[in-house]
């Protein structure tokens, strides 16, 4: 059986021979990096002025306990074909321009291997992040995000509106109880962690109980991996998405909730979420300001969506402390004082934002 070190110079040696970088500048390999969901490592030529051109070769994996670089089984390949599905699909479907996706440029069958253009750029959502507290410091300073957030929103607007028209679908009823199942297993995926739910089944059940049992929806290809922490911020102003997940023919404004969802963990993982900092509401006003309107029994719909995305974040983040090496008692003590009340919270004040 091949390991890791040897696929990684195989993989190395494949992409160079590919004709992926051309050139005859110097080559440099770096190593993988094991994250949860996928093995990566990039390769670059690096000229003689500092110029770089290189590609990202991605591994992606379903089980998260296995750090190991190659796939360990069927479903770990399957990932991997339809990642390369979707950004095939994006590279023919999403307008390029200041916003974009990364550019797929081949795949290694053997090892089930992605490989994309590299981005050059610094990760948006940690520069967000130090716009924002500057912000807090000082109220006056110029703050580039809202114009970057609200050409996303565009962006996204005008790949959603080529997609219903380039696959001619047409209008479906949409049905919220198929939607709130998952919300409901959700639900029992945190009673089963010991989370507090407190008054939330409660209040899942009055959104509910607000929306039409049939919704008339457009048809678009939504990407499931969308996620505002998955985008580059390059030096020119440009945005490069990173990861679509899978493709799943839906209505447009599930993209829309996934996006907003991920807005408001902007602090997630860093002091200032322990400090009670959420973003400003402009951040979101912006993302709806460039994506445009969405009304009546679609808002609904949208509104469905958005807490299906919440209750999805806060599973993960007892996923996330179950893995860590954390006394028992340090988790329990995070997942009550900060954890439950925050997406609480974030449910109450959805319902009391629908209610109105």
């Amino acid at each position: 059986m091949i390991t890791d070190d040897e696929a990684h110079t195989a993989l190395a040696d494949w992409a160079i021979d590919q004709g992926f970088l051309p050139g005859d500048d110097a080559v440099v390999v770096h190593p993988w990096k094991i994250l949860d969901f996928s093995s990566v490592f990039s390769v670059e030529r690096v000229a003689h002025d500092g110029a770089r051109s290189g590609v990202f070769v991605k591994i992606p994996r379903v089980v998260v306990t296995r750090r190991a670089a190659l796939p360990s089984c069927e479903e770990d390949r399957e990932m991997a074909r339809q990642e390369l599905a979707s950004l095939q699909y994006l590279a023919r479907h999403w307008q390029a321009g200041r916003v974009r996706y990364v550019q797929p440029l081949g795949f290694c069958r053997e090892h089930s291997a992605i490989v994309t253009r590299r981005a050059y750029g610094d990760d948006m959502f940690r520069t967000w992040r130090r716009h924002d507290l500057r912000r807090r410091r000082r109220p006056g300073r110029r703050d580039p995000m809202p114009e970057i957030l609200s050409r996303l929103g565009a962006a996204l607007r005008s790949y959603h509106d080529a997609s219903v028209e380039q696959h001619r679908r047409p209008a479906v009823l949409s049905q919220p109880a198929l939607t709130a199942n998952k919300i409901y297993r959700s639900l029992d995926r945190l009673r089963a962690c010991g989370a507090q739910l407190s008054d939330t089944s409660e209040l899942v059940d009055g959104l509910l109980a607000l929306v039409n049992d049939e919704v008339e929806s457009p048809q678009a290809m939504t990407l499931k991996g969308l996620d505002l922490r998955n985008i580059l911020l390059e030096e020119d102003g440009r945005l490069t998405l990173l990861d679509p997940g899978r493709l799943k023919v839906d209505d447009p404004v599930a993209d829309l909730a996934r996006l907003v969802a991920t807005c408001r963990i902007l602090y997630w993982g860093s002091p200032a979420f322990f400090m009670g900092f959420r973003p400003a509401a402009k951040y979101e006003q912006s993302l709806w300001d460039g994506y445009g309107r969405v009304a009546g029994p679609r808002r609904r719909l949208y509104d469905i969506y958005l807490m299906k995305e919440l209750l999805k974040q806060w599973v993960a983040a007892y996923t996330t402390m179950r893995r860590k090496s954390w006394p028992g008692l340090f988790r329990q003590t995070i997942a009550r004082t900060y954890v439950d009340p925050f997406y609480r919270g974030e449910i109450r004040r959805e319902l009391a934002r629908v209610a109105t």
